[in-house]
Protein backbone atom coordinates (compact mmCIF):
# COMPACT_ATOMS: atom_id res chain seq x y z
CA UNK A 1 0.00 0.00 0.00
CA UNK A 2 2.80 2.78 0.84
CA UNK A 3 4.75 1.74 -2.72
CA UNK A 4 1.10 2.95 -3.99
CA UNK A 5 0.76 6.14 -2.50
CA UNK A 6 4.44 6.64 -3.20
CA UNK A 7 3.99 6.02 -7.02
CA UNK A 8 1.04 8.44 -7.30
CA UNK A 9 2.54 11.72 -7.26
CA UNK A 10 5.33 10.26 -9.59
CA UNK A 11 2.62 9.22 -12.37
CA UNK A 12 -0.17 11.89 -11.47
CA UNK A 13 1.62 15.71 -11.55
CA UNK A 14 -1.29 18.26 -10.61
CA UNK A 15 -3.18 19.38 -13.44
CA UNK A 16 -3.92 22.80 -11.56
CA UNK A 17 -0.38 23.15 -11.78
CA UNK A 18 0.23 22.38 -15.02
CA UNK A 19 -2.48 24.27 -15.86
CA UNK A 20 -1.77 27.47 -14.25
CA UNK A 21 2.22 27.48 -15.74
CA UNK A 22 0.66 27.11 -19.47
CA UNK A 23 -1.68 30.16 -18.62
CA UNK A 24 1.06 31.82 -17.49
CA UNK A 25 3.46 30.54 -20.36
CA UNK A 26 0.45 31.95 -23.11
CA UNK A 27 -0.16 35.12 -21.37
CA UNK A 28 3.02 36.51 -21.36
CA UNK A 29 3.68 35.22 -25.58
CA UNK A 30 0.07 37.02 -26.20
CA UNK A 31 1.68 40.05 -24.52
CA UNK A 32 5.24 40.11 -26.34
CA UNK A 33 3.95 38.66 -29.53
CA UNK A 34 1.16 41.28 -29.56
CA UNK A 35 3.62 44.35 -29.21
CA UNK A 36 4.72 43.71 -32.18
CA UNK A 37 1.53 42.49 -34.31
CA UNK A 38 0.03 45.90 -32.50
CA UNK A 39 3.04 47.63 -34.38
CA UNK A 40 2.80 46.06 -37.23
CA UNK A 41 -0.97 46.77 -37.59
CA UNK A 42 -0.17 50.81 -36.57
CA UNK A 43 2.21 50.99 -38.95
CA UNK A 44 0.63 49.09 -41.79
CA UNK A 45 -2.45 51.23 -41.52
CA UNK A 46 -0.49 54.85 -41.65
CA UNK A 47 1.62 53.69 -43.99
CA UNK A 48 0.04 51.81 -46.33
CA UNK A 49 -3.90 51.24 -46.06
CA UNK A 50 -4.72 55.20 -44.87
CA UNK A 51 -2.68 56.20 -48.07
CA UNK A 52 -3.89 53.32 -50.29
CA UNK A 53 -7.81 54.30 -49.24
CA UNK A 54 -7.68 57.57 -49.84
CA UNK A 55 -5.85 57.11 -53.18
CA UNK A 56 -8.56 55.15 -53.92
CA UNK A 57 -10.86 57.49 -53.01
CA UNK A 58 -9.20 60.85 -55.15
CA UNK A 59 -9.49 58.32 -58.36
CA UNK A 60 -13.37 60.18 -58.25
CA UNK A 61 -11.87 63.85 -57.66
CA UNK A 62 -12.07 66.17 -60.08
CA UNK A 63 -8.96 68.34 -61.36
CA UNK A 64 -8.89 71.54 -61.26
CA UNK A 65 -6.30 74.08 -62.46
CA UNK A 66 -4.11 75.49 -59.23
CA UNK A 67 -1.58 78.10 -58.63
CA UNK A 68 1.26 77.12 -56.29
CA UNK A 69 2.10 79.99 -53.70
CA UNK A 70 4.44 78.28 -51.81
CA UNK A 71 6.96 75.42 -51.99
CA UNK A 72 9.90 74.96 -50.81
CA UNK A 73 12.39 71.20 -49.49
CA UNK A 74 11.50 71.05 -45.49
CA UNK A 75 14.54 69.86 -44.00
CA UNK A 76 14.16 68.13 -40.48
CA UNK A 77 17.22 67.57 -38.42
CA UNK A 78 18.06 64.39 -36.70
CA UNK A 79 20.20 62.78 -34.21
CA UNK A 80 21.49 60.45 -37.18
CA UNK A 81 20.43 61.97 -40.55
CA UNK A 82 18.03 64.61 -41.83
CA UNK A 83 14.72 63.80 -43.67
CA UNK A 84 13.04 65.84 -45.78
CA UNK A 85 9.28 66.91 -46.78
CA UNK A 86 8.01 69.22 -49.50
CA UNK A 87 6.44 71.86 -47.75
CA UNK A 88 4.02 73.03 -50.31
CA UNK A 89 0.85 75.82 -50.68
CA UNK A 90 -1.81 76.23 -53.41
CA UNK A 91 -4.86 78.19 -54.46
CA UNK A 92 -7.72 77.11 -56.39
CA UNK A 93 -11.48 78.31 -57.50
CA UNK A 94 -13.93 75.31 -57.23
CA UNK A 95 -17.80 75.84 -57.38
CA UNK A 96 -17.22 80.20 -57.57
CA UNK A 97 -15.12 79.83 -54.31
CA UNK A 98 -11.84 80.16 -53.41
CA UNK A 99 -10.13 77.16 -51.69
CA UNK A 100 -5.78 77.24 -50.04
CA UNK A 101 -4.68 73.23 -49.60
CA UNK A 102 -1.30 71.98 -48.27
CA UNK A 103 -1.35 68.60 -48.89
CA UNK A 104 1.00 67.55 -52.16
CA UNK A 105 0.62 63.32 -51.53
CA UNK A 106 -1.36 61.05 -49.39
CA UNK A 107 1.97 58.97 -48.95
CA UNK A 108 3.31 62.33 -47.02
CA UNK A 109 5.96 60.40 -44.91
CA UNK A 110 9.43 62.42 -43.87
CA UNK A 111 12.54 60.66 -45.30
CA UNK A 112 16.17 61.21 -46.53
CA UNK A 113 15.08 60.75 -50.04
CA UNK A 114 16.27 64.24 -51.33
CA UNK A 115 16.70 64.10 -54.76
CA UNK A 116 12.84 63.35 -56.14
CA UNK A 117 11.78 66.08 -53.69
CA UNK A 118 14.26 68.58 -55.06
CA UNK A 119 13.06 67.80 -58.56
CA UNK A 120 9.24 68.17 -57.50
CA UNK A 121 9.91 71.53 -55.94
CA UNK A 122 11.84 72.68 -58.52
CA UNK A 123 8.87 71.64 -61.19
CA UNK A 124 6.74 73.50 -58.51
CA UNK A 125 8.21 77.15 -58.24
CA UNK A 126 6.03 79.92 -56.54
CA UNK A 127 3.58 81.57 -59.18
CA UNK A 128 3.79 78.27 -61.26
CA UNK A 129 0.07 76.85 -62.99
CA UNK A 130 -0.58 73.31 -62.05
CA UNK A 131 -3.20 71.04 -61.91
CA UNK A 132 -4.58 69.83 -57.77
CA UNK A 133 -7.56 67.30 -57.58
CA UNK A 134 -10.54 68.44 -55.51
CA UNK A 135 -12.72 66.24 -53.47
CA UNK A 136 -16.23 67.84 -54.87
CA UNK A 137 -18.51 65.97 -51.17
CA UNK A 138 -15.51 68.60 -49.45
CA UNK A 139 -13.91 71.08 -51.33
CA UNK A 140 -11.40 72.17 -49.17
CA UNK A 141 -9.76 68.76 -49.21
CA UNK A 142 -7.23 68.67 -52.29
CA UNK A 143 -4.14 66.95 -53.40
CA UNK A 144 -1.79 67.23 -56.06
CA UNK A 145 -0.34 63.56 -56.91
CA UNK A 146 -2.72 60.91 -55.98
CA UNK A 147 -0.82 58.27 -56.38
CA UNK A 148 2.41 56.62 -54.67
CA UNK A 149 5.71 58.03 -54.44
CA UNK A 150 9.00 56.95 -54.72
CA UNK A 151 9.32 56.78 -51.59
CA UNK A 152 6.68 53.36 -51.88
CA UNK A 153 8.99 50.88 -50.70
CA UNK A 154 8.68 52.19 -46.88
CA UNK A 155 5.11 50.62 -47.47
CA UNK A 156 6.99 46.72 -46.54
CA UNK A 157 8.47 48.18 -43.78
CA UNK A 158 5.60 46.84 -41.08
CA UNK A 159 5.39 43.81 -42.82
CA UNK A 160 7.87 42.36 -40.42
CA UNK A 161 6.04 43.42 -37.14
CA UNK A 162 3.12 42.21 -38.49
CA UNK A 163 4.29 38.10 -39.43
CA UNK A 164 6.01 38.31 -36.29
CA UNK A 165 3.71 39.10 -34.19
CA UNK A 166 0.68 37.12 -35.87
CA UNK A 167 2.86 34.08 -36.21
CA UNK A 168 3.65 34.10 -32.60
CA UNK A 169 -0.01 34.92 -31.24
CA UNK A 170 -1.37 31.96 -33.12
CA UNK A 171 1.80 29.61 -32.68
CA UNK A 172 0.81 30.80 -28.17
CA UNK A 173 -2.58 30.00 -29.10
CA UNK A 174 -2.08 26.97 -30.42
CA UNK A 175 0.08 25.68 -28.11
CA UNK A 176 -2.89 26.69 -25.33
CA UNK A 177 -5.52 25.26 -27.47
CA UNK A 178 -3.17 22.27 -27.79
CA UNK A 179 -2.41 21.99 -24.31
CA UNK A 180 1.08 22.76 -24.68
CA UNK A 181 2.12 20.95 -26.74
CA UNK A 182 4.71 23.27 -28.48
CA UNK A 183 6.87 24.58 -25.44
CA UNK A 184 5.47 22.27 -22.57
CA UNK A 185 7.76 20.33 -20.42
CA UNK A 186 4.97 17.89 -19.11
CA UNK A 187 5.94 14.42 -19.91
CA UNK A 188 3.17 11.71 -19.90
CA UNK A 189 3.84 9.40 -17.19
CA UNK A 190 2.14 6.28 -18.05
CA UNK A 191 2.48 4.49 -21.69
CA UNK A 192 5.63 3.71 -22.10
CA UNK A 193 6.97 3.15 -18.65
CA UNK A 194 3.99 0.66 -17.91
CA UNK A 195 5.23 -1.03 -21.15
CA UNK A 196 8.65 -1.53 -19.71
CA UNK A 197 7.68 -2.05 -15.89
CA UNK A 198 4.72 -4.22 -16.63
CA UNK A 199 5.81 -7.58 -15.06
CA UNK A 200 4.64 -10.65 -16.72
CA UNK A 201 3.31 -13.77 -14.99
CA UNK A 202 6.38 -15.71 -14.84
CA UNK A 203 8.68 -12.90 -13.26
CA UNK A 204 5.52 -12.24 -10.72
CA UNK A 205 6.22 -14.62 -7.84
CA UNK A 206 4.20 -12.77 -5.42
CA UNK A 207 2.00 -10.05 -4.93
CA UNK A 208 4.32 -8.72 -2.01
CA UNK A 209 7.48 -8.55 -5.17
CA UNK A 210 5.27 -7.36 -8.07
CA UNK A 211 4.54 -4.45 -6.03
CA UNK A 212 7.89 -3.51 -5.02
CA UNK A 213 9.09 -3.90 -8.25
CA UNK A 214 6.37 -1.73 -9.80
CA UNK A 215 7.64 0.99 -7.00
CA UNK A 216 11.14 0.51 -8.10
CA UNK A 217 10.50 1.11 -11.28
CA UNK A 218 8.37 4.20 -11.23
CA UNK A 219 11.09 6.34 -10.47
CA UNK A 220 11.40 8.64 -13.14
CA UNK A 221 13.18 11.49 -13.66
CA UNK A 222 12.59 14.92 -15.51
CA UNK A 223 16.25 15.62 -16.66
CA UNK A 224 19.43 13.35 -17.67
CA UNK A 225 22.89 14.42 -17.08
CA UNK A 226 25.51 13.14 -19.39
CA UNK A 227 27.96 12.68 -16.68
CA UNK A 228 29.09 10.08 -13.92
CA UNK A 229 30.12 11.01 -10.79
CA UNK A 230 30.39 8.66 -7.37
CA UNK A 231 26.84 10.11 -6.06
CA UNK A 232 24.86 8.01 -9.20
CA UNK A 233 25.30 4.52 -7.60
CA UNK A 234 23.08 5.82 -4.91
CA UNK A 235 20.28 6.65 -7.57
CA UNK A 236 17.18 4.49 -8.01
CA UNK A 237 17.79 1.68 -10.93
CA UNK A 238 14.36 2.80 -12.26
CA UNK A 239 13.81 3.77 -15.96
CA UNK A 240 14.44 7.24 -16.32
CA UNK A 241 13.05 9.42 -19.23
CA UNK A 242 15.45 11.88 -21.49
CA UNK A 243 14.82 15.37 -21.86
CA UNK A 244 15.98 16.95 -25.33
CA UNK A 245 18.57 19.24 -25.56
CA UNK A 246 16.59 20.85 -28.53
CA UNK A 247 14.38 24.28 -27.97
CA UNK A 248 13.28 25.14 -31.27
CA UNK A 249 10.91 27.89 -29.89
CA UNK A 250 13.48 29.47 -27.53
CA UNK A 251 15.83 29.44 -30.83
CA UNK A 252 13.00 30.80 -33.10
CA UNK A 253 12.86 33.79 -30.39
CA UNK A 254 16.53 33.98 -29.74
CA UNK A 255 17.21 34.92 -33.59
CA UNK A 256 13.90 36.68 -33.69
CA UNK A 257 15.16 38.86 -31.26
CA UNK A 258 18.52 39.19 -32.48
CA UNK A 259 17.23 39.45 -35.80
CA UNK A 260 15.03 42.50 -35.14
CA UNK A 261 17.81 43.81 -32.88
CA UNK A 262 20.45 43.42 -36.07
CA UNK A 263 18.26 44.73 -38.62
CA UNK A 264 17.00 47.66 -37.05
CA UNK A 265 20.92 48.57 -36.93
CA UNK A 266 21.29 47.88 -40.97
CA UNK A 267 18.24 49.42 -41.85
CA UNK A 268 19.66 53.01 -40.95
CA UNK A 269 22.30 52.59 -43.21
CA UNK A 270 20.31 50.66 -45.96
CA UNK A 271 17.88 53.35 -45.57
CA UNK A 272 20.49 56.59 -46.67
CA UNK A 273 21.08 54.17 -49.27
CA UNK A 274 17.71 53.60 -50.68
CA UNK A 275 17.45 56.64 -52.64
CA UNK A 276 20.34 55.84 -54.55
CA UNK A 277 19.45 52.06 -55.45
CA UNK A 278 16.37 53.72 -57.26
CA UNK A 279 18.00 55.16 -59.22
CA UNK A 280 20.69 52.77 -59.95
CA UNK A 281 23.94 54.09 -58.33
CA UNK A 282 26.21 51.55 -56.52
CA UNK A 283 29.15 52.16 -55.01
CA UNK A 284 31.71 50.61 -52.28
CA UNK A 285 28.87 51.31 -49.58
CA UNK A 286 26.84 48.91 -50.75
CA UNK A 287 29.38 46.71 -51.24
CA UNK A 288 30.44 46.84 -47.74
CA UNK A 289 26.18 46.41 -46.45
CA UNK A 290 25.80 43.31 -48.41
CA UNK A 291 27.26 40.65 -45.84
CA UNK A 292 25.04 42.47 -42.63
CA UNK A 293 21.93 42.42 -44.75
CA UNK A 294 22.54 38.77 -45.71
CA UNK A 295 23.11 37.92 -42.28
CA UNK A 296 19.72 40.07 -41.27
CA UNK A 297 17.64 38.19 -43.93
CA UNK A 298 19.45 34.63 -42.70
CA UNK A 299 19.06 35.26 -39.04
CA UNK A 300 14.96 36.22 -39.71
CA UNK A 301 14.77 32.87 -42.27
CA UNK A 302 16.66 31.23 -39.70
CA UNK A 303 13.94 32.24 -36.48
CA UNK A 304 11.09 31.77 -38.96
CA UNK A 305 12.78 27.62 -39.75
CA UNK A 306 12.95 26.98 -36.21
CA UNK A 307 9.70 28.51 -35.49
CA UNK A 308 7.73 26.26 -38.00
CA UNK A 309 10.32 23.21 -36.48
CA UNK A 310 8.34 23.84 -32.84
CA UNK A 311 5.20 22.61 -34.70
CA UNK A 312 6.82 19.61 -35.56
CA UNK A 313 5.88 16.25 -33.01
CA UNK A 314 8.07 15.83 -30.23
CA UNK A 315 9.79 12.60 -28.74
CA UNK A 316 9.72 11.10 -25.77
CA UNK A 317 12.09 8.50 -24.67
CA UNK A 318 12.00 6.43 -22.10
CA UNK A 319 15.13 4.41 -21.19
CA UNK A 320 15.53 1.15 -18.68
CA UNK A 321 17.83 2.35 -16.53
CA UNK A 322 19.23 5.76 -14.83
CA UNK A 323 22.91 5.05 -16.01
CA UNK A 324 24.52 2.14 -18.53
CA UNK A 325 28.01 0.83 -17.31
CA UNK A 326 30.67 0.24 -20.03
CA UNK A 327 30.05 -3.30 -21.84
CA UNK A 328 26.45 -3.10 -20.84
CA UNK A 329 23.43 -2.33 -22.27
CA UNK A 330 19.61 -0.53 -21.99
CA UNK A 331 16.06 -1.01 -23.26
CA UNK A 332 14.91 2.55 -24.95
CA UNK A 333 11.08 2.75 -25.66
CA UNK A 334 9.89 6.02 -27.76
CA UNK A 335 6.46 7.61 -28.42
CA UNK A 336 5.54 11.61 -29.81
CA UNK A 337 3.56 14.34 -27.99
CA UNK A 338 1.79 15.30 -31.38
CA UNK A 339 0.79 13.22 -34.63
CA UNK A 340 4.03 11.55 -35.81
CA UNK A 341 2.64 10.88 -39.57
CA UNK A 342 4.38 13.28 -41.48
CA UNK A 343 7.44 12.31 -40.24
CA UNK A 344 8.98 9.62 -43.24
CA UNK A 345 12.05 8.18 -42.17
CA UNK A 346 13.04 7.73 -38.66
CA UNK A 347 16.56 7.43 -37.48
CA UNK A 348 18.30 6.65 -34.24
CA UNK A 349 21.76 6.89 -33.49
CA UNK A 350 24.04 6.39 -30.34
CA UNK A 351 26.94 9.28 -30.44
CA UNK A 352 30.10 9.17 -27.87
CA UNK A 353 31.90 12.05 -28.02
CA UNK A 354 35.11 14.05 -26.80
CA UNK A 355 35.16 17.90 -25.92
CA UNK A 356 38.38 19.68 -24.97
CA UNK A 357 38.68 23.65 -24.32
CA UNK A 358 41.75 25.28 -24.27
CA UNK A 359 43.25 28.79 -24.55
CA UNK A 360 45.64 30.36 -27.33
CA UNK A 361 46.18 33.55 -26.31
CA UNK A 362 43.12 35.45 -25.05
CA UNK A 363 41.02 33.37 -27.49
CA UNK A 364 39.15 30.43 -26.07
CA UNK A 365 38.48 26.96 -27.95
CA UNK A 366 36.93 23.98 -28.15
CA UNK A 367 37.77 20.72 -29.85
CA UNK A 368 35.22 17.91 -31.04
CA UNK A 369 35.97 14.41 -31.53
CA UNK A 370 33.48 12.11 -32.06
CA UNK A 371 35.26 8.44 -31.26
CA UNK A 372 32.30 6.37 -31.48
CA UNK A 373 28.96 6.37 -33.80
CA UNK A 374 26.20 4.08 -34.75
CA UNK A 375 22.83 3.59 -35.77
CA UNK A 376 20.85 1.63 -33.73
CA UNK A 377 17.47 1.71 -35.66
CA UNK A 378 16.48 3.20 -38.88
CA UNK A 379 12.69 2.55 -40.26
CA UNK A 380 10.10 4.47 -42.92
CA UNK A 381 7.17 1.86 -41.11
CA UNK A 382 4.29 4.40 -39.80
CA UNK A 383 4.02 1.91 -37.60
CA UNK A 384 7.35 2.05 -35.79
CA UNK A 385 7.64 5.44 -36.14
CA UNK A 386 5.19 6.44 -33.83
CA UNK A 387 6.12 3.94 -31.50
CA UNK A 388 8.77 1.89 -30.49
CA UNK A 389 9.60 -0.31 -27.24
CA UNK A 390 12.69 -2.24 -26.21
CA UNK A 391 15.27 -1.21 -28.58
CA UNK A 392 18.58 -2.23 -27.10
CA UNK A 393 21.09 0.62 -26.48
CA UNK A 394 24.69 -1.27 -26.67
CA UNK A 395 27.29 0.57 -25.19
CA UNK A 396 30.99 -0.88 -26.26
CA UNK A 397 33.33 -1.81 -23.30
CA UNK A 398 36.24 -0.89 -24.50
CA UNK A 399 35.34 2.68 -24.25
CA UNK A 400 35.47 5.93 -21.88
CA UNK A 401 32.51 6.71 -19.69
CA UNK A 402 30.57 10.06 -19.12
CA UNK A 403 33.08 12.86 -17.68
CA UNK A 404 33.20 16.16 -17.03
CA UNK A 405 36.22 18.00 -15.80
CA UNK A 406 35.77 21.28 -16.70
CA UNK A 407 37.83 21.60 -19.77
CA UNK A 408 37.46 18.34 -21.21
CA UNK A 409 33.98 16.34 -21.24
CA UNK A 410 32.77 13.03 -22.85
CA UNK A 411 29.21 13.23 -23.79
CA UNK A 412 26.95 10.16 -24.75
CA UNK A 413 23.89 10.92 -26.52
CA UNK A 414 21.35 9.43 -28.42
CA UNK A 415 20.28 11.45 -31.50
CA UNK A 416 16.61 11.61 -32.50
CA UNK A 417 16.12 12.30 -36.45
CA UNK A 418 12.52 11.94 -38.40
CA UNK A 419 12.43 13.45 -41.81
CA UNK A 420 9.85 15.45 -43.27
CA UNK A 421 9.58 16.46 -46.75
CA UNK A 422 9.05 19.91 -47.22
CA UNK A 423 8.98 20.69 -43.65
CA UNK A 424 11.80 21.33 -41.01
CA UNK A 425 13.13 17.79 -39.63
CA UNK A 426 12.61 16.31 -36.13
CA UNK A 427 16.12 16.84 -34.50
CA UNK A 428 16.55 16.14 -30.93
CA UNK A 429 19.67 15.21 -28.63
CA UNK A 430 19.09 13.04 -25.74
CA UNK A 431 22.32 13.46 -23.36
CA UNK A 432 22.69 9.88 -21.57
CA UNK A 433 24.53 9.12 -18.37
CA UNK A 434 27.51 6.00 -18.87
CA UNK A 435 29.18 4.79 -16.01
CA UNK A 436 32.39 2.45 -15.36
CA UNK A 437 32.18 -1.29 -15.46
CA UNK A 438 30.11 -2.70 -13.41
Amino acid sequence: MAAAQAKSPLSQPSAMGCGCGLLGTTAVGCLFFGVFLAAGCAMGYFMVIGPWLKMQKAANWKSTPCVIDECELGVHQGEDSDTYSIDVAYSYEFNGQEFTAERYSFFDMNSNSKSWRKEVVDELKPGTNAVCFVNPDDPTEAVIHRGWTPDWPWSFFPIPFFLVGSIGVLGVAYNFVTGGSLISSTIPRDGILNRLTMPTGGDMESAQEGEARTFSSGQISSWSESDYDDDDVEEARGPVTLESESAPLAAAIFLLIFGLIWNSIVSVFVAQRIPEWMQFNFGFMDLFLTPFILVGIGTILGALHQFLASFNPVPILTLSRQWIPLGSDAKLSWQFRGSPRSIRTLKITLEGREEARYRRGTNTSTDTNVFFTEVLHETSDPTEIAEGNDLRIPIPTDSMHSFDGGNNKVIWRLKFHGEIPFWPDVNADFPIRVMPHE
